[in-house]
């Protein structure tokens, strides 16, 4: 069974062939594994119009959709799984396609083929080699049920949220630096829901918790209370000790409702019932 690899880049200055490598895919017939680097994410978006921005993360976004899509097929053929999302896009030839003839702000490199089996240790190598090596891949399955979500029920979604949302003090007062959530709505009350990968380092854990406390501080000091939510998977409480305590503190806590990833259709659900509308309408897809 042949296996290949391909480099994602992503185009800063198309005009003089300026790119930069930001993601790595690696398949065979029967596994695709595909992961980009936040680092290099962050450095492109310094770089590109907001336009450009906004069609690389929903390019990135989509490639991790259908990569764990596909992968779900390949594994259990016999699941329904809707059509429009079984493209079959992660094969030599389609990629060798785009490698010639995408001319959007990403692209895919030739795959090239290599005499190694596809795992996630040869994946984890390869990622460091060609993409980012200053920090280790975190585990991507959370990562990966999210973004499946946000392709599957892109269109109910945005009836009530904005997706992957930065929010700057152009939009709420008190806010010095900028904030990401992953949904944010509102109706009487703002509703912001953050995604955490809880198998990553503590480190970084804290930034992203300390994200969505940030935004109920900028609210409060406008006299709002806020819906807050977070989508977690329970983490390895052997392997990672600390951020399995972290999650049994998060669900302890009374402002701000865990949800198990396996369950995150409650945030339609919960949107639906309570009437929740983006908090940004003019960024909704297809508002202008």
């Amino acid at each position: 069974m042949a296996t290949y690899y391909s480099i994602l880049s992503v185009h800063i200055r198309p005009e003089i062939q300026e790119k930069i490598s930001i993601g790595f895919l690696l398949m065979d017939d029967n596994t695709i594994l595909f992961d980009y680097s936040k680092n290099k994410l962050s450095i492109a978006k310094s770089l590109l119009t907001d336009t450009a921005y906004k069609l690389l993360k929903d390019s990135l976004h989509n490639i991790v959709a259908k990569a764990t899509i596909e992968n779900e097929i390949k594994n259990n053929p016999q699941q329904s799984i809707s059509t429009n999302l079984i493209t079959n896009t992660f094969n030599k030839e389609y990629i060798l396609y785009l490698s010639k003839y995408n001319n959007n702000v990403v692209s895919f490199s030739t795959p090239k083929e290599i005499e190694l089996e596809v795992s996630q240790s040869i994946f984890y190598k390869l990622y460091s080699k060609y993409i980012d090596s200053t920090a280790p891949i975190e585990k991507s399955v959370i990562k990966n049920e999210i973004e499946t979500f946000k392709v599957q029920h892109q269109p109910q979604l945005t009836q009530h949220y904005n997706i992957d949302a930065e929010i700057t003090h152009n939009q709420i007062d008190n806010l010095i630096v900028p904030v990401s959530v992953t949904f944010i709505g509102q109706n009487e009350s703002p509703t912001i829901i953050q995604s955490l990968e809880l198998e990553k380092p503590l480190y970084n854990l804290e930034i992203d918790i300390a994200q969505i406390l940030y935004l109920q501080s900028a609210f409060a000091a406008q006299g709002k209370e806020t819906v807050s939510m977070v989508i977690t998977n329970e983490p390895d409480k052997i392997q990672f000790p600390k951020q399995y305590d972290v999650w049994q503190q998060l669900r302890n806590r009374k402002d701000i409702k865990n949800i198990d990833v396996s369950n995150i259709g409650e945030v339609i659900e919960y949107a639906v019932a309570h009437n929740v509308q983006p908090f940004f309408p003019d960024l909704v897809p297809g508002s202008n």
